[in-house]
């Protein structure tokens, strides 16, 4: 089994309160792999990026620490399922890849204070150079999805949810199966069913609950059988059906299970 770990354990991590030796230990001998997810680590770049010097060194050896984990870097939500629907990589709105993420760790664990860090993502041949900017442009993504969400919440489309995420995918004019997306994506979907009945009950994400967009990114991850999520936020009012919601589990859980 891989698996991910969200923002909140890395940020745990970071300050201490858990040991890396913990999920170091859980893995040997065991089949047992880790892997980043490129959401979580846009979210502890933007955070880096808002504190700039403050904590840096900190974050930094959070990172350091975590290398011993040998944790893989996804691919971001969107070329991951192409992957996954359809075999065909390279298929992202994005050109920033998991090299790419893997070059920004790197950045990160060869400087020693956040203006080096900040010189090096400035180099000419760098993807990374709006990290300068991360906050806002994050913030600006955000304000965008949520804007969606409420957009769909409007037009009462969550029968259809399947056949829209088939939409997503399609390739040459051939649609993904919306019965095997149903499966494939269950956790996902009942999440964004959810969120949307959240929002026509009077929810108001993009000022309280900002978080949902990358929650919902994640639970994307679980389309592969042998991924889990660990996370300390206890989603089970919002995915009550899907037979995925045995692969996310809590931090607690994971804790006493494998470490």
């Amino acid at each position: 089994m891989k698996f991910i770990l969200d923002t909140n354990v890395w940020i745990d991590i970071c300050r201490g309160r858990l040991s890396c030796d913990q999920f170091t230990n859980s893995h040997k001998g065991r089949g047992i792999e880790y892997a980043w997810a490129p959401p979580v680590l846009i979210e502890l770049f933007v955070g880096i990026a808002a504190n700039e010097d403050r904590n840096f060194a900190r974050n930094r050896l959070m990172f350091q620490t975590t290398e011993s984990l040998q944790a893989e870097i996804l691919e971001l939500p969107t070329p991951f399922m192409w992957k996954l629907l359809w075999n065909i990589s390279g298929r992202s709105p994005s050109r920033v890849t998991p090299v790419h993420y893997r070059t920004l760790v790197e950045m990160l664990l060869r400087t020693t204070s956040y203006d080096a860090f900040l010189r090096q993502t400035q180099l000419p041949d760098s993807v990374w150079k709006q990290t300068v900017n991360a906050h806002e442009v994050h913030q600006a993504v955000l304000d965008q999805e949520l804007s969606a969400l409420n957009v769909l919440a409007s037009r009462g489309a969550s029968a259809s949810l399947a056949l829209a995420c088939a939409r997503m995918f399609r390739l040459s004019g051939l649609l993904p199966d919306p019965a095997s997306i149903e499966i494939k994506c269950s956790a996902a979907l009942e999440f964004l069913k959810a969120s949307l009945d959240k929002v026509r009950n009077g929810a108001n994400p993009k000022k309280n609950d900002r978080g949902v967009y990358g929650d919902f990114q994640m639970f994307w991850y679980l389309a592969d059988p042998q991924i889990a999520f660990v996370s300390k936020e206890d989603f089970s009012n919002e995915i009550k059906f899907s037979p995925q919601r045995d692969r996310i589990i809590s931090l607690t859980t994971f804790v006493e299970t494998y470490c």
